[in-house]
């Protein structure tokens, strides 16, 4: 454990770190703010973590009976909105949990004017060319976790961000945080989530005791174990992909993962808990090597 928080200190590694705390047993074995110590009480953005949150709040829709099942069109619940895009029509959740609604979303391209329209955020990105039918190829891409966050808004009348506080962050004891949401008021699904290192904690904890926190299930332990098992097989060796979190079968653990580097690791064979945030807003070379951390850390672990 030395090691690898004299990693994240280094002068030339990991350099945009703002935290490193690690969970063990229940436990809060150690934690660090290597840049500034105030940033243990400042919230941030977490970027692509927040689709692992998306993630667990379809599972808690699901079991509370705001969406029907996996299979479930978005034509059913938001059918206004296809109207103008009945190739698009078959769509399900299923298709964007796992990144397959053939929708041709690019990160790079449209990330940034679906942040910005002042239109209808769900038209823009139904709006978009349609290069293959759902269910076959998937693509990584922020378009698909802010659909499901519309239907979730759709059925349960408030923004995902009010269903969040609603079933996720209160009972955690969450209370400060803001998640931001496009100008026709849908939460990101997919981004812009601020939480306090410890909270994030918490959900990470949340995940490793299968949903349980106190005497209360929040989430079905059976969701997080279909929601954490690999779905898609990955072009990078020893990664797959399930429904918006991250498959390491060499670990025995999964990760929800952020643009900056950041990820919330959890490995249930160890009871461990890693949470690692960083400043998000930097370019791939400045992410350093999430392996090498979670190599040290997990090799600390009896």
């Amino acid at each position: 454990l030395n090691t690898a928080f004299q990693l994240v200190h280094s002068n030339d590694r990991f350099i945009m770190a703002r935290s490193l705390i690690i969970l063990r047993n229940g436990k809060l074995v150690a934690e660090s703010y290597p840049n500034d110590p105030d940033d243990a009480n400042r919230i941030e953005n977490i970027q692509s973590c927040t689709k692992s949150f998306t993630s667990i709040l379809t599972g808690i829709a699901l079991e509370k009976g705001y969406l029907d099942s996996i299979n479930q069109t978005f034509n059913s619940i938001y059918p206004d909105y296809l109207i103008n895009h009945q190739d698009k029509k078959n769509i399900t959740i299923a298709n964007a949990l796992t990144m397959k609604t053939g929708i041709n979303f690019v990160d790079g391209d449209h990330t940034r004017p679906l942040y910005e329209t002042d239109e209808s955020s769900i038209d823009f990105i139904l709006s978009l060319p349609k290069n293959y039918e759902p269910g076959i190829v998937y693509q990584y891409n922020d378009g698909s976790p802010h659909l499901i966050s519309a239907a979730i808004h759709e059925r349960y009348g408030k923004p995902l961000s009010v269903f969040a506080n609603d079933f996720l962050f209160r009972p955690l004891g969450i209370t400060d945080w803001k998640w931001e949401a496009a100008a026709d008021g849908i939460t990101f699904g997919a981004v812009s989530i601020f939480l306090k290192p410890r909270d994030i904690a918490k959900f990470g904890q949340l995940l490793l005791q299968n949903g349980k926190w106190g005497n209360e299930q929040i989430v079905n332990s059976s969701w997080i174990a279909e929601a954490t098992k690999p779905v898609v097989t990955m072009h990078s060796p020893g990664t797959s992909y399930g429904y918006y979190f991250w498959i390491f079968p060499a670990y025995g653990g999964y990760a929800a993962v952020g643009h900056g580097g950041q990820f919330i690791f959890v490995v249930p064979t160890k009871k461990l808990v890693v949470i690692y945030t960083a400043w998000p807003y930097t370019s791939g070379d400045m992410f350093d090597n999430f392996n090498e951390l979670a190599d040290l850390i997990i090799k600390s672990c009896n």
